[in-house]
């Protein structure tokens, strides 16, 4: 299937904007598959014989206007990283409370 500069770059930024949209939403595996898609398509635009539509001036726009949607996404996905670790070391503290045995406390009638 023959692809042209344009398409590519159309679609990786129609993609980059919908992982920003599931970012936000905290739905990361929609995310991720976004993430998956437009990575092939990036591959896709690296095999290109030539990439004129970069240099070109809708081409420069086009990145122009992704540049701020992928610092927002990198933005977003520290901090939802870092509520997940926190979120991850509350429920590991509560493990630990009182010496919590995963097989559980057997009472023995004989004490």
């Amino acid at each position: 299937m023959e692809h042209d500069a344009k398409t590519l770059w159309g679609k990786f930024a129609v993609l980059t904007e919908e992982m920003r949209k599931f970012l936000t939403k905290e739905d990361i595996d929609q995310y991720l598959e976004l993430e998956r898609q437009r990575n092939i398509i990036f591959g896709l635009i690296q095999d290109l014989p030539e990439d004129s539509f970069r240099t070109s001036k809708e081409g420069e726009e086009l990145l122009a206007r992704l540049k701020p949607v992928e610092e927002s996404m990198l933005r977003d996905a520290q901090i939802w990283l870092n509520k997940s670790r926190a979120h991850n070391t509350k429920v590991q503290g509560y493990g630990n409370i009182g010496g919590f045995r995963p097989q559980g406390n057997i009472f023995n009638k004989g004490y």
